[in-house]
């Protein structure tokens, strides 16, 4: 029951903020302006796609139409703000894409795709159908027009990506305008686009420079002084090509011997470009020469980075005077920032270093300067640059170490994506072996909430610590380990009510971790509170909780609302309804001011259930009808147990069909999520039926689910051995009866032991009613006066009317014994309306009739309205099939139909349609 927090902002942190910014404009330029006319009048299509290989200047020439849209010199188009997004291949992963893709986004619009981002991170993955329909409905609600432009998107190999945005192109976002920069033709449905006119091309042919922008760039270059005869020559050679003629450029200002470089370009040399380069780097000081080989490894680099990399061994050449004179020298260097800190080099020429560099160096040596790099960017604290150089050095030990330092930061930002992708990048049998990554595969299972599957990992990875391999850690790893599988351990121990040995391994965990492991602690600290009430010590546990809540400065963290979690479990266990109701509001203001969304679906639960219990169904309803609305960034446990609770409201209601379909909902969630139901789903199924007096189908699943009740915490609104129970006492047999009985000792012992005033209710309950059943009059009358004592502190009253006309005849007998008990005619009045004549002691079967007929008797009238919503209240439509109907809103037709209940004296649907016509207002049928 951990949290996951939306950390949209730590989230932030961890992007790399340079990927985000539209490159510098080389000091070279040559203005394009047929181009960037193009470019203004295909403004308005939803794509454009400026395809070619590397050196085109695909990149300035969106740069530069951005600029001058910026700068207002644009005529007749009305300028759009835009964003730049970077891509490289590690953006491959669908989800760290769409990060990036929002990141993008919210530099103009800062709250851009909030749904998205809680699915991207929540415990259940999505369906990509769900993902794809919530990011294009947020894509359409933007509050005005943009261009994003992606550039590099051929980096992108991953399917998933391009199906995204085939997907969006089917039904495409008016407010988004989509630049695609790529070196091949993206696999997107490109015939489709064209014929419906959604995309412009500017292409190879396109890019080529023209004879006359070939001369005005070799005029800005001072080329053309230098050699009269070179511009045919170079037309001829590069066709219009940018990069070659740059690099014939710099090659001619470097050459000793111009000559020699253009007896080259006349020569039938296929590979003209590298030919190129090697001029340039042999006419660089060796300096120069080294630090562009040796850095041509990195995508990006700073002073700094540069430093680590090659090392300073020429005082008068150092990085930063090496990165002057390049950038001076205009050597295919992109400034990525306005500070002029961080770099990266064309990426054609950067291709061309590289093979250099393999060449004179080798891979040992390239290797070592990978290693360099990954040790640099990880002790800056930016793991995913320092994994991705750990592995292109052949590095997976440094990469597993990197994980595991990383790992703390991963979990207080509540990141499982993160998680799951790093395991992705290492060999299953290195992860296997390695305690730390085991303990990274435990948290990934543990966010998406398969306490099924982690326990084993669990064990495989306390087994490797007992090992050879454990012994080899250093002390203070070692201790985080621990810390850490003890916390989960108490966990564990929590649910199968060990909770003694749990509040000791919580102590343990909280002992060794550091206050900076805050998720961990957390949790360490929730589970030691609720495991301290389930000991019995449930005051000390809210002083000990509330202390550390007052003195915690951080209220809205992640540790701070794991502690308000904890106390709602408490006051609920221990039956106290209007506690847990206040912490909860509590919880519900701090985790929406921190936008921590399953701590806010925690919430809405405990409030949910505590509306339930107290009888105030329209209000539990709204509460977990949040829950299902942000399904999968809630815990799957109170995602079910909102889906139950608002069936059983539905049922209640007389909304049968409503009902159904929420149990349906669930199912298929199911199936989605694991391939088969949940023993909850089943259990939730038959109670449904048992509801709607079918019990051969409710007992179809009783007689299949015969496993005796475990020693586990009972926590949910559905809880299967519960309502197992409830099944076997309306078959009322008396081998039903007896093993109901069986079934009610033994989850009473847990309860007594584990101190679960909330179930122990419930289960006194049920136990009248099977003693009731059995003729033992004298001892269902004490379980049940122990049952509502019990209650009425808490407010507890559905307990009772889910239990039908058994616990509704033994209630009236108790009212008739102690004309003063209020509660009691309290729980009465909850039970449905044609049954409640039996508070005055009238039998069932002969009600009280009524002293008069028509709308007249009404202390207030049925408005126009209110008797159109009643006519089809009697016919089959569920109620949004009648708000469809009326053409009116769902909460509209409810607020209506909870009117006529009010007026009609009633709590469920045909009993107000029964009612209806008995005093006429209906015709009878």
């Amino acid at each position: 029951m951990m949290s996951s927090s939306s950390a949209t902002d730590s989230l932030h942190d961890s992007l790399l903020l340079t990927k985000l910014n539209r490159p510098r404009l080389p000091n070279d330029l040559v203005l394009r302006s047929r181009l960037v006319e193009w470019l203004n009048h295909d403004m308005d299509r939803p794509l454009i796609l400026v395809c070619a290989p590397a050196g085109f200047g695909k990149s300035t020439l969106v740069g530069t139409w951005l600029e001058q849209m910026a700068a207002g010199q644009a005529e007749q188009v009305t300028p759009l703000p835009s964003a730049w997004l970077s891509l490289d291949e590690n953006d491959s992963d669908l989800n760290l894409f769409l990060h990036y893709f929002i990141a993008a986004l919210r530099t103009i619009f800062n709250e851009a795709c909030e749904e998205t981002l809680a699915l991207l991170q929540a415990r259940q993955q999505p369906p990509q159908a769900v993902l794809y329909a919530t990011f294009s409905n947020e894509l359409a609600k933007l509050r005005g027009e943009c261009i994003l432009v992606l550039d590099d998107y051929h980096t992108l190999h991953n399917p998933e990506v391009h199906n995204l945005l085939g997907e969006l192109l089917r039904h495409w976002p008016k407010p988004l305008h989509l630049v695609l920069i790529s070196r091949i033709s993206p696999p997107l449905p490109l015939d489709s686009l064209r014929a419906k006119g959604m995309i412009s091309e500017i292409r190879t042919r396109d890019l080529r420079f023209t004879t006359e922008e070939t001369a005005a760039y070799l005029e800005r270059t001072q080329f053309a002084l230098m050699h009269r005869d070179a511009l045919p020559l170079l037309e001829e050679r590069f066709e219009g090509w940018p990069a070659g003629l740059h690099l014939a450029a710099i090659s001619f200002r470097s050459a000793g011997s111009q000559d020699a470089v253009l007896s080259a370009l006349s020569s039938e040399n296929p590979n003209i470009a590298g030919y190129l380069v090697d001029e340039v780097l042999a006419r660089q000081n060796p300096a120069v020469h080294s630090f562009l080989l040796k850095t041509s490894i990195l995508d990006r680099f700073c002073t700094s980075l540069c430093e680590a990399v090659i090392g300073e061994s020429d005082t008068a050449w150092n990085s930063r005077a090496c990165l002057d004179w390049i950038e001076r020298s205009e050597l295919f260097i992109v400034s990525l920032d306005n500070n002029r800190e961080w770099y990266r080099y064309h990426h054609l020429f950067k291709e061309l270093l590289l093979q250099r560099a393999s060449s004179v160096m080798g891979p040992e040596q390239v290797a070592g300067l990978h290693h360099q790099a990954s040790t640099w960017f990880e002790e800056h604290g930016l793991i995913d640059e320092a994994l991705h150089h750990a592995l292109a050095a052949g590095d997976l030990d440094l990469a597993a170490t990197q994980m595991n330092a990383g790992l703390r930061d991963v979990l207080n930002r509540e990141d499982r994506p993160t998680l799951e992708r790093w395991l992705r990048l290492l060999p299953e049998e290195m992860i296997r072996r390695n305690p730390g990554l085991l303990m990274i595969r435990v948290w990934a299972l543990q966010f998406a909430w398969r306490i099924d599957l982690h326990a084993q990992v669990l064990r495989e990875t306390e087994e490797l610590l007992e090992s050879e391999i454990g012994a080899c850690l250093l002390e203070n790893d070692l201790q985080l380990l621990r810390g850490q599988i003890t916390t989960v351990k108490s966990q564990q121990l929590y649910f199968s009510n060990q909770t003694r040995l749990a509040i000791d391994l919580c102590q343990q965990a909280l002992a060794v971790l550091p206050p900076s492991w805050i998720f961990v602690r957390g949790g360490a600290m929730m589970y030691l509170g609720m495991s301290m009430q389930a000991s019995g010590q449930a005051l000390e546990a809210e002083r000990l909780l509330l202390a550390e809540y007052e003195s915690y400065g951080d209220k809205t963290d992640s540790y701070a609302l794991f502690l308000l979690l904890s106390l709602g479990f408490i006051y609920l266990n221990s039956g106290q309804l209007d506690q847990a109701r206040r912490i909860a509001q509590v919880l519900l203001q701090a985790a929406t001011r921190s936008r921590i969304a399953i701590m806010k679906n925690w919430s809405d639960w405990f409030l949910g259930v505590v509306y339930y219990q107290q009888n105030e169904l329209d209000a539990a309803a709204q509460h977990f009808e949040q829950i299902v609305e942000n399904r999968y960034t809630a815990q799957i446990a109170a995602y079910r147990d909102a889906v139950a609770g608002l069936a059983l409201i539905h049922q209640i209601q007389g909304e049968s069909d409503e009902a159904w379909q929420r149990v349906e909902s669930i199912s298929q969630f199911d199936m989605e999520q694991r391939g088969s139901e949940d023993n909850r789903t089943r259990s939730l199924r038959a109670r449904l039926m048992l509801l709607q007096g079918d019990l051969v189908g409710a007992s179809r699943w009783t007689d299949t689910f015969t496993d005796p009740p475990s020693d586990q915490a009972l926590l949910w609104l559905e809880e299967p051995q519960v309502s197992r129970v409830r099944v076997l006492l309306t078959r009322g047999k008396e081998a039903d009866l007896q093993s109901a009985m069986r079934i009610l000792d033994t989850l009473n012992e847990i309860l007594d032991r584990t101190y679960n005033t909330r179930f122990k209710i419930e289960i006194l309950a049920l136990r009248s009613v099977a003693l009731n059943a059995q003729g033992k009059d004298s001892k269902a009358n004490a379980a049940l006066k122990k049952a509502v004592d019990l209650a009425q502190p808490g407010g507890f009253i559905r307990v009772f009317a889910d239990l039908g006309k058994p616990m509704q005849k033994m209630l009236h007998r108790f009212a008739r014994q102690d004309p003063s008990a209020e509660w009691i005619i309290r729980i009465l009045a909850a039970f449905p309306e044609d049954n409640k004549s039996l508070v005055k002691g009238e039998s069932p079967a002969s009600p009280k009739p009524y002293q008069a007929s028509g709308a007249s008797v009404l202390a207030e009238p049925l408005t126009p309205r209110e008797l159109e919503v009643l006519s089809l209240l009697r016919g089959p439509l569920s109620i949004k099939e009648i708000a469809l109907e009326l053409n009116l809103s769902y909460t509209t037709v409810k607020s209506h139909t909870n009117n006529i209940y009010g007026k009609l004296g009633v709590n469920r649907r045909w009993n107000a349609v029964a009612r209806a016509e008995e005093l006429n207002i209906l015709p009878p049928r």
